[in-house]
């Protein structure tokens, strides 16, 4: 189930995250 953390945490970080994209946040791990 790690990996499924991992995996789902990217996903809704970029979808609630919408400025973070312009300043690159998608790219970072977190």
């Amino acid at each position: 189930m790690g990996q499924s953390v991992l995996r789902d945490r990217r996903t809704p970080s970029v979808n609630l995250r919408t400025p973070d994209k312009s300043t690159g946040a998608e790219h970072s791990p977190f």
